[in-house]
């Protein structure tokens, strides 16, 4: 059978028979399948007249009148599928609060079909004209990422939006040349409470034969955490009170440690900030300091900041603020903002300090003139504590004469407060570390000082 469209004719295939009556007209559905279709479409004749003989099996001409619904287009059942080739690159996964860079390459293969029959196109011609791209999230999350898309020149942002916001998520390209590529570069920008998201591309173009063709690619984008952070404490000086709590007064080092999270990306660390809630719950000091230009977090790497603590007043169960930690992506293909992660400080417990020595001294001083160096002892505990008092002093190598008891000891209730004063004269000029000063307790046989505490002065001739 011959089927004619478009001054061409084209071999049908028509399996069936139907059982008329004479002189009655009679009307039935035909399925045609033509040739040279790859895929198994069909078009529906709504009407057949047949003429023949009155009586008997006949095989007689017939005239085919073809007529499709409205929202079907002939062309597009003549002809198989786009010879358009899409293709997504990105790095998996995305990183929360980050530019995720993503790049669609559309290529045009050399084959084109017109109405069923196949030319070969050489390359450099034009097969695509009047080419479009659209984008749209195939899902409906809670939280949507932020798209944009990208000039591929320049890096300019030529639209952006959110879902359920259908405008501006076009970008018009180029025509589409045999065997060349062309990219389109879009960015997704998730929080943490962005699920996987399926972005959909569509690209539309007319082809030779004035028809429009659509072709679809999706791909599914995850969000993660680009960093994570562990913290350590440790104490300055020796805790006399609750293993499981620190003691408010008594200094501290916190080391936090940051790690990269993903295996694909490379990080560079510029900055760290610390925000307590108020300024007489602690206090917090920086000991790190980065290079101007930051520093490089391989995949799987880690870093360390080290902090000084010194509680403030006594705490249940309370974080002592957070820190930003600010960063950026070291590859990317255009400059963008960096990227502030957050991260609360630790719940911590902070008791009351059970003793408290304080000590007073000159900062400066003279060679031969005498000066104090006073202390005073503190039990704030709910119990008597009994103290031993020492100040270490070598006769050979002191750079002081001491006059006062080296060696003593007291007992304190519960709230009391005493002094102890020492009388030392410089013996030679420079920067002197004092006597080295220990008090023991009696219960808890520690030593309430450390070397942090060791005062010094000044002396000149």
């Amino acid at each position: 059978m011959r089927f004619g469209f478009d001054d061409k004719s084209y071999n049908c295939e028509w399996k069936g028979s139907e059982s008329l009556k004479p002189d009655v007209s009679s009307s039935f559905d035909v399925p045609l399948k033509i040739e040279r279709l790859n895929s198994d479409k069909t078009l529906r004749l709504e009407s057949l007249e047949i003429e023949c003989l009155p009586h008997g099996l006949t095989t007689c001409p017939v005239r085919l009148q073809v007529n499709v619904a409205q929202d079907s287009n002939v062309l597009d059942l003549l002809r198989p599928e786009s010879q358009v080739t899409m293709r997504w690159k990105h790095a998996e996964p995305a990183l929360v609060d980050s530019t995720h860079f993503m790049s669609l390459s559309i290529t045009i293969r050399g084959e084109d079909f017109v109405l069923g029959e196949t030319n070969n196109r050489k390359t450099g011609d034009v097969s695509g004209r009047d080419v479009r791209v659209f984008f749209e999230f195939e899902d409906s999350p809670s939280s949507p990422p932020v798209l944009r898309i990208y000039s591929d020149d320049d890096g300019t942002v030529v639209s952006s939006k959110k879902k359920n916001n259908n405008n501006n998520n076009m970008l018009k390209l180029p025509d589409l040349i045999v065997n060349e590529t062309q990219n389109v570069r879009v960015s997704l920008l998730g929080s943490a409470t962005t699920p996987t998201t399926t972005l959909r591309a569509t690209v539309q173009y007319i082809d030779t034969n004035n028809c429009i063709v659509k072709k679809t690619r999706n791909i599914s984008v995850s969000f993660s955490d680009a960093l994570s952070a562990m913290f350590q404490f440790q104490s300055v000086r020796p805790h006399t009170g609750d293993d499981d709590s620190f003691a408010s007064n008594v200094p501290l080092l916190m080391n936090m440690m940051i790690s990269a999270n993903n295996h694909r990306h490379k990080i560079v660390l510029l900055d760290t900030s610390i925000s307590v809630p108020h300024d007489n719950l602690v206090s917090i000091r920086s000991l790190s300091s980065l290079h101007k230009n930051g520093v490089q977090l391989d995949p799987r790497d880690q870093y360390s900041f080290g902090y000084q603590v010194l509680p403030k007043r006594a705490v249940q169960d309370m974080s002592w603020g957070q820190v930003s930690v600010k960063w950026k992506l070291r590859d990317t293909p255009f400059e963008t903002d960096a990227t502030v992660t957050s991260f609360s400080l630790p719940n911590v417990n902070v008791s009351p300090e059970p003793f408290r020595v304080d000590l007073k001294s000159p900062t400066r001083g003279s060679v031969g003139v005498p000066f104090t160096f006073d202390m005073k002892i503190s039990n704030q505990s709910e119990f008597s504590e009994s103290f031993s008092i020492s100040i270490d002093v070598d006769s050979e190598e002191s750079s002081f004469c001491v006059a006062g008891d080296t060696n003593c000891a007291m007992s304190l209730n519960a709230g009391d407060t005493k002094s102890h004063r020492i009388v030392l004269v410089p013996l030679v000029v420079g920067l002197l570390a004092l006597p080295n000063l220990i008090v023991f307790t009696e219960n808890s046989k520690k030593n309430i000082l450390s070397d942090a505490d060791r005062r010094k002065i000044f002396v000149i001739q």
